[in-house]
């Protein structure tokens, strides 16, 4: 079996990646000029409910691949 503690799969880090930048576009696609409106500080907050995301989606999918493989670790 191999040392899962420091590997994991670009698959997942792609996926997370994705997330946050759907989100990012949605943000900006749904409140126009917010951003502009706001300054900084605004898209500094942004910037971070996105990034937010998008380790929370890396870490479900991580969690959920490994749990996989503990059960089915033949597949």
């Amino acid at each position: 079996m191999r040392d899962r503690g420091k590997t994991f799969r670009p698959g997942v880090l792609a996926a997370s990646a994705v997330a946050a930048l759907l989100l990012a576009g949605h943000i900006h696609g749904h409140l126009g000029d917010y951003t502009a409106e706001r300054g900084l500080p605004a898209v500094a907050r942004i910037g971070g409910i996105c990034a937010a995301l998008g380790a929370m989606v890396f870490l479900i999918l991580e969690t959920t691949l490994r749990a996989l493989e503990s059960l089915f670790p033949d597949g």
